[in-house]
């Protein structure tokens, strides 16, 4: 992405030469602009390589600078910070697009592990020497390393002459301290220099971390998929892996039906046995979650659509749960936390009123007037017939001195509530 900020040095030239004068705001909206327009063509490689459009994970924008904040909630806490702030973003598109990229990617992810012939060759003093050029080498869990090819590659001047040869070597390892949960792939080159009259120095080690050198990968099946050791699984992972759908069904109905009875207490009762039954059941979290909503219980109702929402494998189905989260953030008073849930449920299904209707709200309610005006907006467009949102614009009209347009936003809100 440090290529956005040339582009938009680029812009602020063209701009100064022709005489024209570009306010913060709209630079700032150029940024923004820059930076989704790169998340999505990220996104859209991924989708070309789990289609098979692609054979290639990374495809043309999955550079190195991109994926950890993808990926890494350090990495991309930095980043939000340092380059998306608030002034640049302040509906939290940029942090909903990478979480959307990154469910999007981690399945492919796992199973994207380095071939073994990368690692065919053995020499035990080529490994110490790739092991050596590792400066975190206590932090990682090695998999395989070795070496590619067999024989020296040389790489000569211009003249023809020989610099020197090189093979090229692999680890891949899982780094220990990493907030992240994938492996990586390091590729390090065994170079020696010539030294003239057919002869080269001794071999060392040589990488570029900052370009092409280290690559995520996903990690062994024992690593990636095995999160107890299997002779210590509990009765209720045995059970839940023989429990009759029917009867999962049938529970559920139960709970449906008790929920639009808004009978809460025998709700969570249900889905809490289904939930035991089958932990990843995104139903019984949802229907749990929506009593704990109605019920004033938002921290459990948090945790709830958290857990729902990683269950979710459908975007309309996680626009839901996420939107629903934004309630109970908001309703905690985690403005920032039901920002972002709302805006990601945009993301996931643009066409989510509610979603716009609620993040309106937010802003409303935080002093934004302007921008809880564009949210009410959007929502009749999507839903002209929905009084509320015209009640809401018009109080939002109201603070910005256009009375005339509030009072006709009031009297369609009558109409429509007749």
């Amino acid at each position: 992405m440090k290529k956005n900020l040339l582009t938009i040095a680029a812009i602020l030239i063209i701009a100064i030469t022709f005489g024209s004068i570009i306010h913060a705001q709209d630079v700032n909206q150029i940024r923004l602009s820059i930076y989704l327009d790169d998340i999505k063509k990220y996104q859209d490689d991924v989708e070309n390589y789990i289609s098979g459009k692609s054979k290639e994970l990374y495809g043309q924008y999955g550079d190195k600078d991109l994926i950890p904040k993808v990926i890494s909630p350090k990495a991309r806490a930095a980043y939000l910070k340092d380059y998306a702030g608030a002034e640049i973003d302040p509906d939290g598109l940029i942090n909903a697009a990478l979480d959307k990229l990154a469910e999007t990617i981690d399945k492919p992810m796992r199973e994207y592990i380095p071939v073994p012939a990368s690692f065919q060759f053995k020499n035990p003093a080529d490994i110490k020497i790739l092991k050596g050029v590792l400066e975190n080498l206590s932090d990682l869990t090695i998999f395989n390393v070795g070496v590619y090819n067999p024989s020296w590659y040389i790489v000569k001047n211009e003249y023809g002459l020989p610099l020197r040869r090189m093979k090229f070597g692999y680890v891949w390892a899982k780094n220990n301290a990493d907030d992240q949960p994938y492996c990586v792939q390091y590729q390090i080159e065994l170079r020696q220099e010539y030294a003239g009259g057919g002869t080269y120095g001794e071999t060392y080690g040589w990488k570029d971390w900052e370009h092409h050198s280290r690559t995520f990968r996903g990690c062994p099946a024992s690593v990636a998929k095995k999160t107890v050791p299997s002779s210590k699984v509990s009765p209720k992972t045995s059970v839940a892996s023989t429990v009759s759908p029917t009867k999962i069904s049938e529970m559920m109905t139960k709970a449906v039906t008790a929920y639009k009875d808004k009978n809460y207490v025998e709700t969570i009762r249900i889905t809490s046995e289904v939930i035991k039954l089958k932990p990843d059941h995104e139903p019984a979290y949802f229907y749990r979650g929506a009593s704990y909503l109605d019920s004033k219980q938002y921290a459990l109702a948090v945790a709830d659509y958290t857990k729902a929402i990683a269950f979710s494998t459908q975007d309309d189905v996680k626009a839901e749960n996420t939107y629903n989260r934004c309630q109970a953030n908001n309703a905690l008073k985690n403005t920032t936390a039901a920002l972002t849930d709302c805006s990601s449920a945009i993301v996931l299904n643009p066409q989510y009123f509610l979603a716009y209707f609620e993040r309106g709200n937010i802003y409303y309610n935080s002093g934004k007037t302007a921008l809880a005006l564009k949210d009410y907006s959007k929502v009749i467009e999507l839903k002209p017939d929905y009084a509320l949102a015209y009640t809401y614009r018009a109080d939002c009209y109201d603070k910005l001195g256009q009375k005339d347009l509030a009072n006709q936003d009031r009297e369609t809100a009558k109409s429509l509530e007749k």
